[in-house]
């Protein structure tokens, strides 16, 4: 019985495997390249390079800093898109469709097989009570424009549109050109919830020059 069930895991996971495969060539390698080193047929044109998967670096992730993201985090990724980038949101692909893409996606890097790059979830501080209040609101803001001043406007700019001095020359570790991101935009890479960027702004992001905030 014990070994029926392996077989069965086994197939399961090859099938899984030829159809993320299928579908990752069929949607994505016009982009990221067939092989997913980001080196696809539209990918010079793209000024936010396409991912490359063979490194197993990933930028948008809930997870701790120098971890692989979870799988939710890469689902999140390919169900939502990233705002303001070439990559589009996948909405109407079925569920198994996109277990499919993540199982072939981790097969690209050996990263995903080393267990003390797994992460889980950093946990997210419960909503303090100032939060909705707008006397609070505003007395934090002003703090929060301090501390954006004194760490954030050097590349950021000072009204966030991505123009700071330091902003020019920034490479990320595909060596590709990096720019800050422009927080006046209305929409953000990483979401738009307190909860999406908390983590980011938290933690920092080690395939760029984004610092982490403590």
């Amino acid at each position: 019985m014990v070994a029926d069930d392996a077989e069965e895991a086994q197939r399961r996971e090859l099938h899984q495997y030829l159809k993320g495969r299928y579908l990752f060539q069929k949607q994505c390698a016009i982009c990221h390249g067939t092989a997913g080193r980001g080196d696809g047929p539209w990918a010079a044109e793209l000024s936010d390079k396409p991912r490359n998967f063979r490194t197993g670096a990933f930028k948008f992730r809930s997870t701790a800093f120098g971890t692989l993201p979870t799988e939710d985090d890469v689902r999140r990724t390919i169900r939502s898109g990233i705002s303001g980038t070439a990559m589009p949101f996948f909405k109407d692909l079925s569920e198994d469709d996109v277990d499919a893409l993540i199982v072939f996606i981790k097969s690209m890097s050996r990263n995903w097989e080393k267990e003390e790059l797994q992460g889980k979830p950093v946990d997210l501080p419960e909503v303090p009570s100032w939060f909705h209040d707008p006397a609070g609101t505003t007395a934090h803001q002003k703090k929060g424009a301090e501390t954006f001043a004194t760490h954030c406007a050097v590349c950021h700019g000072a009204e966030g549109n991505g123009d700071g001095p330091g902003a020019s020359g920034l490479v990320d570790v595909w060596e590709e050109v990096s720019k800050p991101a422009m927080l006046s935009a209305p929409h953000h890479k990483s979401g738009d919830k307190p909860t999406d960027l908390y983590p980011y702004y938290r933690d920092g992001d080690e395939r760029n020059s984004h610092d982490r905030l403590r």
